[in-house]
């Protein structure tokens, strides 16, 4: 009884309209967003790198999530980023990008009958598609018909190739600068900045004060193999 007017006030909050979309980001299946691409991801990358102000940034999706409408509430944000994670800011050549990036394109594997499916490291003993990196900023392909560790073929950077010494700002959050899930190598790099407001609040702030947003629709993986 005693905290039921601040459960109501809570609620209320949750239900605030918070801004527009110009189309809806749902919930899709996993594999068809990774060889698709996932205009979620884009849309969380494009908070991030707003909040950062890096060249590039990467993000994952949860195993399971809402999804947001193009009305977005604030409740509807928090069902959709679940992590309670902050920013991180590093500073990467092009050969220790196309390292991180190695481990996100190791989540893909061929079936019996040579099409591409998900690798079982990202499936047994669990479930991990929450450890697949999309990334924004950089167009890039991944080959899955070559050996894991090399399958990354193209990472060009405002059209051009990403040369291996080129130094460039990344983006990732907090839980994939632990290194967990096999991205150790992250942190070995330099630490530019933190960014440490939570990523939900950083997308709440975002659609708030760009109450008509245009989702970032660019494709920026392909897929082969």
């Amino acid at each position: 009884d005693l905290l039921m007017p601040l459960e109501k006030r809570v609620q209320t909050w949750l239900d605030t309209p918070a801004g527009h979309l110009d189309l809806p980001l749902v919930s899709d299946d996993h594999l068809h967003a990774a060889l698709n691409g996932s205009y979620l991801a884009n849309f969380i990358n494009t908070v991030q790198l707003e909040a950062s102000g890096a060249q590039i940034a990467s993000s994952a999706l949860p195993n399971e999530f809402k999804g947001l409408p193009t009305d977005v509430t604030i409740r509807d944000v928090v069902s959709t980023y679940i992590y309670t994670n902050t920013l991180v800011v590093l500073e990467m050549t092009g050969a220790s990008l196309r390292q991180y990036m190695e481990r996100s394109a190791a989540y893909f594997a061929k079936d019996e009958q040579g099409s591409i499916c998900l690798s079982d490291e990202f499936l047994r003993p669990k479930v991990q598609h929450y450890n697949y990196d999309f990334f924004s900023g950089i167009d890039y392909v991944i080959d899955v018909s070559r050996p894991v560790g090399s399958r990354v073929t193209s990472v060009k950077l405002n059209g051009k190739e990403l040369g291996m010494d080129e130094s460039v700002t990344v983006c990732i959050n907090s839980y994939r600068f632990c290194g967990t899930g096999g991205y150790d190598m992250l942190s070995k790099q330099k630490v530019v900045r933190e960014v440490l407001t939570d990523v939900a609040d950083a997308m709440i702030e975002y659609i708030t004060t760009h109450p008509n947003i245009h989702i970032d629709t660019h494709r920026y993986c392909t897929v082969v193999g």
